[in-house]
């Protein structure tokens, strides 16, 4: 939902809500790292294209290393 409102649709206000929704979610997945990390790239795509360089880059740090874990 996040990339589509965002990426798709240019609606960043509910994509970024809807992304940090997603990526609460999937954090509280411990046993899923992929799924934190699919969310905080969602995420970060969408904040980036709204123009936050810094909140995307601190959200996409974490996502490397918990896509290798995955």
């Amino acid at each position: 939902l996040c990339a589509v409102l965002g990426t798709s649709l240019g609606r960043y206000d509910e994509a970024t809500a809807a992304g940090r929704r997603a990526l609460a979610a999937a954090a509280a997945r411990r046993d899923h790292p992929v799924l934190e990390a699919r969310a905080r790239l969602a995420l970060a795509q969408t904040v980036i294209r709204a123009g936050q360089f810094v909140e995307g880059a601190r959200l996409l740090e974490p996502a490397a290393g918990l896509a290798l874990r995955a």
